[in-house]
């Protein structure tokens, strides 16, 4: 007799069924909606091939798998409560991830909430992000991250411009206005400004895992004139005194002089 499972644990929307015919098990797995993949197992008899689809059959219960009784045509909807997924619902993701500390957690909460959201709004939230990462690209803003971790490379500065935006939107829009008034989140949390990179790739990354391809050829990815430079005035390379002049609070805060 044929079974089928699907898992949509921590965001999951997978299938799995199994069908033993005479000595040979025909399974079926794939993401909810598609048509997914087949695989053919062929055992010594019957009771082999029976014994085979139990063992599978109980791997994937431990694993969060439910017996359902077909498999859905298309995934659930988005349990998200912040969808459609537009910059103020962006916002509003981020603002309530702040509770979650340290980076680290507020990153797995994010995670989870990019996860309940429908493929239109994942992509939606990467359209939101890389705008908001080209807006920050100025000289004044990487002025900041060089002072508070005295040197900031082309790598560093993306990743500090990760963490500048999930800081939270008026965070985010007084930097965008004056980027010493990162000042006042104090020297510790600024420390850790460097690790960004927990936030930079998570969307990409989950839509290849959750949708298979890359986010940047998704038909609603928007494409955005890029900086090549950043905004603003450019500052000479370790020059200490321009760098306090930029950032007067930032540079007495982290350097003390």
């Amino acid at each position: 007799m044929k079974k089928y499972f699907t898992n949509t644990k921590a965001g999951s929307k997978k299938f799995w069924s199994i069908d033993v015919k005479n000595k040979t098990l025909h399974i079926r797995y794939g993401r909810i909606g598609s048509t997914g993949k087949s695989l053919n197992k062929e055992y010594y008899n019957k009771a082999f091939a029976k014994e085979a689809a139990d063992k599978l059959v109980q791997e994937k219960l431990a694993k969060g798998y439910k017996e359902t009784s077909s498999i859905p045509d298309k995934p659930e909807k988005s349990k998200s409560v912040f969808a459609p997924m537009n910059k103020k619902m962006f916002w509003k993701l981020i603002d309530s991830s702040l509770t979650h500390t340290p980076l680290k957690k507020q990153a797995q909460y994010i995670k989870k909430e990019l996860q309940q959201l429908s493929k239109k709004d994942l992509v939606a939230f990467e359209n939101v992000y890389n705008k908001l990462e080209n807006d920050c690209y100025s000289w004044d803003i990487w002025a900041a991250a060089y002072t508070i971790h005295r040197g900031c490379s082309d790598d560093g500065f993306t990743d500090f411009r990760g963490w500048l935006i999930t800081r939270g939107q008026a965070v985010f829009e007084k930097a965008m206005k004056s980027s010493d008034s990162l000042a006042a989140l104090g020297k510790k949390v600024l420390a850790k400004s460097n690790e960004g990179e927990y936030f930079i790739y998570m969307p990409a990354t989950l839509y290849e895992a959750l949708y298979g391809g890359r986010i940047e050829k998704d038909p609603h990815i928007k494409s955005i004139h890029m900086k090549t430079t950043p905004s603003g005035k450019e500052w000479p390379e370790g020059d200490a005194q321009t760098l306090k002049k930029i950032n007067p609070a930032i540079f007495k805060l982290m350097i003390g002089k």
